[in-house]
């Protein structure tokens, strides 16, 4: 009885006995809050309040639906004071007849008492008696209470919408460490275990089922060798795997794309299966646009045209049966056609400038045309921008001079309405806005953070002319109210102002504004207000512009920005900004220059002339070009002097514009700009026209895009080439005519390149574009090698050694096709300079051999060893922190300088006179010297690596081997041929010296050994017993006639008697 008991002993209790399904709770004494239900609700928000009086007590019946063991409790108390100090336990089967079970004392203010009790008997009825509370009530948030009984789990079985799936669950039986074995059957009488799953898994999905059959489960709890019984078997039928549903389809046209339509369904399939998804363009006929794999769901249908009705169906299909097909779902896509005009403004500060922009949103590539007109009537065009671009300022107008404007917008399908003409009328003022915050002026800013307003972040940085500092304010500093104000030294009429966003968190970027003069510092007229400005709109480190709508003639003294909110920062900070400009007019301009004329140019140059008026002082002269009338960029500073220019290094029969301004003493005064001067050079006879404006448009580690721009029309191809100094160039590609794209594929990262290009036609060829410095990204591999430590051997003697290591490669993937060159050999640590006087090296490595010289000292002796520095480096560059050099160790071992001979065939059981191969080897045979002894049986030459022999006895051969550097070794080898017999099979009796006698070797030491040789017919023609190697082919002192004797040597020893042919030669 004992040994039953044992096990349970071992078991944590397990089930909670008094979840509200098990149990009804009932008391006597007054619930002054919640309901007494709230007692075991599993809700720790929800409470019971009994009433008490202080020190008194509180009876609680519990009871169960049937007998149950209780062998521990948890109780939450809601509050710490409020709470009982003693506990009895007593149970009951008739809730007459009480047992006492257990009485525990606890500490004041446990909170969460729990308590492990003695109990072997399961009663129906449970009192507990609440006794020592602190206060007038007992506040218990969560009662609890466990069996140790294992009870079988209620498990839920269902079949899965796939034939192969079932979905398994059940309740949790397992309070603290256990398992839950699962169990299946096909038979519902055999049982096999399906998985182990530990107390926390509660569901499993079961994957490899077969279709459309019957499956049994059960599960049981384990708690170490103790189970519970088995759970009730449930039975499943898994699906057929017929599809009779339709899939589920929505298909939604995108909203800024014409080419695409979004496309989702939704259809479980069993087995291996597909989706078809059929298009149509008129409802009615649908053809296959894509079949796709059961996992997929989604489909982009990126190949639409815009304003396009289309109609889509998808349906399943697996091994066994095709669905039914979805819905039809209809889009349109949107319409790309521009049929809204863009909207103009247009204004002109000064004499020479009208400042133009514009909106319209459209989704497509494209852009807009601006055209002018100088009688409102009949429009130019002035270019064409990309739609990323809204505003443009044309210079070089003429004073006191009415233009009228339009705008529309283009793309693929066409071109938008043009806009409403604008109107503008230039002013008669010369000069040019110009930031008057350059002029040495003050700043005065309304706060400062705390490292003053020459800081890092100081308000000294608003007008610095750096675009990348910032001026940066706390919360702590401001409020929402910031402000700068700017004196300048000198008078201007203000025309605008720019702010430019710093590097990050455009929170912090002003939103609403005021742009203000004033004369006094104290009376404030509003010049410009804005609002809804910058913040996550804006580009970071961007300058924006904002022009004065009416600037007027005013030029005050003090110029204010004043900030009423920013974007919505949520940090400790509230502004930052980076730069302000304040665009004004100096009555110091000088005069516009004026009658900027092209008097001549050639295939690569156009000359220039103007005059200026220097009534008002000029300092110099800007110079600008352009290749599109729009976008201009300076060329050259000049001084005031000049009056003529030669524009060099320019295109082969391109056409390019060039204005011109002045500057004055002071860094504002500058003029309007000059009248526009258009010029073009001369194409060249017989070439195409140079491609021109070569760019980058992506750059990877490993990839470069380049763009240009095809200028001719009658080219029949390109000439890419690629270079790592912009001095040496090789060719890159050749390309076909009209390219004017390329992706480079064999760069390598963190590297420089140069690339130009030049048009040809046929065997001609263009002059080159201008050249492009690309650098790729990530950093540059150093030279590698498989083994970091390199062992080599040497002797120990006195002179140069040639060494070499291979395996090396500049880097990975295309930098192994990187140059690499040795930079440097020596020793490698102080104490291996000892061992070496000189070092020399071949620079050039090929195919990753490294070849190297050191040259010993002698000092070396047996056992020692040096490090040998190798230094190489590739042509990848150090940009970035890269390396572009590798220091290779390579460790040199100084050993005994030996040979050893190997024979081809041994060195015992030779047969006699046989011929045997003696090979020399040692551990340094390049350049080595070897000389053999002399000795018996050598045939041929002593002085090389390899000996022949014939011994006829036992024969000591030694080889001496020597290197350059005076290291030698000695070796032998002891040959010992064995007593048998060597036969010639030739007979040349010319007495020469050689084969004049038949040849028995070893006969001699045979003794009554027979010999026989017979003619064709069988005729005897010699015979000796104990042959001495003398006879001469003779039969009764006549030469024997040439030609094939048989021969028989008889041994006489039991073995088989040796037979051949001996050819005799006259």
């Amino acid at each position: 009885m004992l040994a039953l008991l044992l096990p349970a002993k071992v078991i944590m209790a397990q089930k909670n006995i008094f979840r509200p399904d098990n149990v009804k709770f009932s008391t006597a004494a007054p619930v002054v809050y919640g309901k007494i239900a709230d007692i075991n609700d599993g809700n720790q928000s929800t409470d019971v309040e009994f009433s008490s009086a202080p020190s008194g007590t509180v009876d609680l019946l519990a009871e169960c639906t049937s007998p149950s063991k209780l062998v521990d409790y948890v109780i939450n108390y809601y509050y710490n004071s409020q709470n009982a100090t003693s506990i009895s336990i007593s149970g009951s089967q008739n809730n007459s007849t009480w047992t006492l079970i257990d009485t525990k004392t606890f500490a004041p203010g446990n909170q969460n008492p729990t308590a492990t009790i003695n109990n072997l008997i399961s009663y129906k009825y449970y009192k507990f008696v609440f006794s020592g509370i602190s206060r007038s009530s007992l506040d218990i948030k969560e009662f609890a209470a466990y069996s140790d009984d294992l009870s079988a789990p209620t498990l839920t079985a269902t079949a899965g919408t796939v034939g192969n799936l079932a979905n398994l669950s059940w309740t949790q039986e397992i309070r603290g460490v256990g398992s839950y074995e699962l169990e299946r059957s096909t038979d519902r009488v055999n049982f096999t275990l399906l998985k182990t799953m530990d107390e926390l898994v509660l569901t499993y999905k079961e994957e490899a089922l077969q279709r459309n059959t019957a499956y049994w489960y059960r599960i049981r709890v384990k708690k170490g060798e103790v189970y519970s019984a088995y759970s009730a078997v449930k039975e499943i039928i898994t699906a057929s795997d017929v599809i009779v549903n339709a899939p589920s389809l929505t298909a939604t046209a995108s909203t800024t794309l014409s080419s695409t339509a979004n496309l989702s369904w939704a259809l479980p399939i069993g087995g291996p299966g597909t989706f078809e998804l059929e298009r149509s363009l008129d409802g009615t006929d649908f053809t296959l646009l894509k079949s796709v794999d059961k996992a997929v769901t989604t489909y982009v249908d990126a190949t639409l045209t815009h304003n396009t009705a289309y109609w889509y169906r998808v349906r399943g299909k697996n091994d066994i049966s095709t669905s039914p097909y979805s819905v039809i779902r209809k889009i349109t896509t949107i319409n790309d056609v521009l049929l809204t005009a863009p909207v103009l403004q247009a204004t002109a500060p000064t004499g020479t400038q009208a400042i133009l922009s514009w909106s319209l949103a459209f989704n497509t590539e494209g852009g807009f045309e601006l055209e002018k007109s100088t009688d409102g009537t009949t429009f130019s065009p002035m270019g064409k921008v990309n739609k990323s671009i809204t505003s443009y300022t044309e210079e070089s107008l003429s004073l006191n001079t009415a233009y009228w404007y339009r705008v529309r917008a283009y793309n693929y399908t066409g071109n938008s309405p043009y806009s409403a003409i604008v109107k503008v009328t230039t002013n008669s003022i010369k000069g040019f806005p110009a930031d008057i915050t350059d002029d040495g002026g003050k700043l005065t800013a309304s706060a400062d953070n705390s490292g003053g307003p020459n800081g890092s972040e100081g308000s000294s940085k608003f007008i610095d002319n750096n675009i990348a500092t910032k001026w940066l304010i706390f919360n702590a500093q401001t409020g929402q109210s910031l402000s700068a104000v700017y004196e300048p030294k000198g008078a201007y009429v203000v025309t605008g102002y720019t702010l430019s966003t710093a590097n990050d968190a455009p929170g912090r970027d002003p939103k609403n504004w005021r742009f203000e003069g004033s004369d006094d510092n104290t009376a404030w007229t509003v010049l410009d207000t804005r609002s809804n400005q910058l913040g996550a709109a804006a580009e970071r480190i961007t300058t924006y512009s904002y022009q004065i709508a009416s600037p007027g003639t005013k030029a005050f003294k003090f110029y204010r920005i004043a900030f009423t909110s920013n974007n919505g920062s949520t940090d400790i900070v509230r502004y930052q900004i980076a730069e302000w400009q304040i665009l004004g007019l100096d009555p110091g301009s000088p005069e516009i220059p004026a009658s900027l004329a092209v008097t001549g140019s050639t295939i690569n140059t156009i000359n220039l002339s103007w005059t200026q008026d220097k009534t008002i002082p000029v300092k110099e002269l800007i110079l600008q070009r352009s290749q599109d009338g729009l976008f201009y960029e300076a060329i050259d500073t000049l001084e005031s002097t000049v009056s003529t220019f030669t524009d060099r290094n320019l295109y082969d029969g391109a056409t390019y514009y060039y204005r011109l301004k002045a500057v004055g003493e002071r860094p504002t005064a500058v003029s309007g700009w000059s009248n526009v001067a258009t010029g073009k050079t001369l194409p060249t006879d017989g070439l195409p026209l140079i491609p021109s404006d070569l760019m980058v448009t992506a750059i990877k580690d490993t990839e470069i895009s380049l763009q240009w721009k095809d200028r001719s029309s009658d080219e029949t191809g390109f000439l890419l080439e690629r270079s790592r100094d912009n001095v040496l160039f090789e060719e890159v590609k050749t390309l076909a005519a009209n390219t004017s794209t390329f992706i480079d594929l064999t760069v390598w990262p963190g590297t420089y390149f140069y690339y130009r290009i030049a048009a040809v036609k046929d065997r001609a060829k263009s002059a080159y574009s201008n050249v492009l410095k690309v650098l790729t990204t990530g950093i540059n591999t150093a030279p590698l090698t498989s083994s970091p430590l390199i062992p080599r051997k040497i002797c120990t003697g006195t002179g140069e050694y040639s060494l070499a290591f291979n395996g090396v490669v500049p880097g990975p993937a295309f930098e192994k096709i990187q140059k690499l060159t040795v930079t440097g050999v020596k020793a490698g640590d102080e104490e291996s300079k000892k061992f070496f006087s000189a070092y020399a090296f071949n620079p050039v490595v090929t195919n990753g051999i490294v070849n190297y010289k050191v040259t010993t000292t002698g000092v070396a002796v047996p056992g020692d060893s040096a490090m040998v520095m190798v230094t190489l480096k590739d042509d990848g560059g150090t940009v970035g922190f890269a390396s572009d050099s590798t220091e290779f160790l390579v460790k040199v071992y100084f050993t005994p300088f030996t040979v050893k001979i190997v024979s081809d065939k041994g060195t015992e059981n030779l047969s006699r006179y046989a011929a045997v191969n003696l090979t020399a080897f040692t551990d340094f045979p390049d350049q080595t010297r070897y000389e053999w002894s002399d000795a018996d049986g050598i045939d041929g030459a002593r002085n090389g690596i390899k000996l022949m022999v014939r011994p006829k006895r036992s024969t000591i051969y030694t080889v001496t081997a020597t290197t350059p550097t005076g290291c030698t070794a000695t070796a032998s080898i002891v040959l010992s041929p064995q007593d048998s017999l060597v036969i010639s099979n030739v007979l040349t009796p010319n007495r020469d010296g050689k084969n004049d006698t038949w040849m028995v070797w070893g006969i001699e030491k045979i003794p009554n050994a027979e010999v026989k040789v017979m003619d064709r017919q069988g005729r005897l023609v010699f015979s000796r017993r104990n042959y001495t190697n003398d006879w001469d082919g003779t039969y009764n002192g006549a030469v024997l006639p040439k030609g094939g004797y048989y021969y028989v040597i008889e041994t006489n020893d039991g073995n088989k008697p040796h037979t051949g042919v001996l050819t005799i030669i006259k």
